[in-house]
């Protein structure tokens, strides 16, 4: 639950809005389907771009989805302006976390929320925030970045390394 660190104006006056509402404003309080919403709240809040009535009448359930599709397929500005300003903060993140761990064998990306947003993902604003590193940018260049696409790819790691335990372990019964 690292600290979110802005890179722009734009996503400092985001940190700004979500620290005077929650304090402590963590990568993981944006980077989340829950998130995702939060940004497209605060940048209807922000009134760049005027609210669709389809996401207006979203009331149902998670909108994510809803704001996600909009972007993606009806091309609402707002929504796709939540959708870039999510990725570059996702980058910029994925970058540092990167560099962190100096991931020169590459990068691999799980979970739903790249997988649904891949076509906004290959427009750029993900891995140019991923490689906006500085001086370290020719580092993270150099290290592939990969999104798995495969949901079921946790439960799959998960069986494989329990039927490798069971391999080495003797079971007693009384």
């Amino acid at each position: 639950h690292a600290g979110f660190a802005p890179t722009d104006a734009l996503q400092m006056d985001l940190l700004r809005s979500l620290h005077a509402r929650f304090g402590r404003v963590s990568c993981e309080r944006i980077l989340s389907g829950a998130g995702f919403v939060l940004v497209y709240q605060f940048l209807r809040g922000r009134g760049d771009f005027p609210e669709s009535e389809q996401l207006a009448a979203t009331t149902e359930g998670d909108p994510a989805p809803a704001i996600t599709h909009a972007a993606l397929v009806d091309k609402d500005p707002l929504a796709t302006q939540a959708v870039d300003l999510f990725l570059r903060i996702y980058g910029a993140h994925a970058g540092d976390v990167a560099l962190t761990l100096l991931a020169t064998g590459g990068v691999y990306i799980a979970g739903g929320i790249a997988a649904k947003m891949i076509s906004a993902m290959r427009a750029g604003g993900f891995i140019r925030a991923f490689n906006d590193k500085g001086r370290m940018s020719p580092l993270t260049q150099a290290m592939p970045v990969h999104v798995v696409m495969n949901p079921q790819v946790g439960v799959m790691g998960a069986a494989l390394m329990a039927a490798r335990m069971a391999k080495g372990v003797e079971v007693y019964t009384r």
